[in-house]
């Protein structure tokens, strides 16, 4: 993540394992089963789903609003895993289908332009998203939601 962005400042990034993600990328991170952020740790209400991972926080996820949401860093294909996607869907409370993400959000690919075989795949911000479009330092494609 941090080559994609070298001469700025990165986008903020939404996680699921927040750990190496954390101390070696420069832009904010997220982490958005709450154990490496505080808001998120200590929302009150509902806490439903898997044991110990059941911070997510709807309200704070859309008070923080990362730029890019994934569910872990590993450069690929554009053609995910669905099962990783209905994984973190599930842990996420059904977020990826809830209408108010998916005005605000857009599956995609990222690499940079020239860039050969790597490739970022997660949510992006429209707004970020757009700019990347216009960007000519990127390559971006608007992938298909994962199921």
């Amino acid at each position: 993540m941090n080559e994609l962005f070298p001469d700025t400042l990165p986008p903020s990034l939404g996680v699921i394992t927040a750990g190496g993600v954390k101390m070696t990328y420069r832009g904010t991170v997220l982490d958005l089963m709450g154990l490496n952020h505080v808001a998120m740790a200590h929302e009150r209400g509902e806490r439903r789903g898997k044991k110990n991972h059941a911070a997510f926080s709807k309200p704070v996820f859309y008070e923080m609003s990362p730029e890019i949401v994934v569910p872990r860093l590993t450069p690929g294909p554009p053609e995910q895993d669905t099962l990783l996607w209905s994984y973190a869907d599930e842990l996420l409370q059904n977020i990826f289908h809830d209408p108010r993400f998916r005005s605000a959000y857009s599956f995609a690919a990222l690499r940079r332009e020239g860039q050969r075989g790597s490739w970022i795949c997660g949510y992006f911000r429209n707004g970020l998203l757009e700019r990347l479009v216009g960007n000519p330092a990127y390559q971006v494609l608007r992938v298909e939601t994962p199921k």
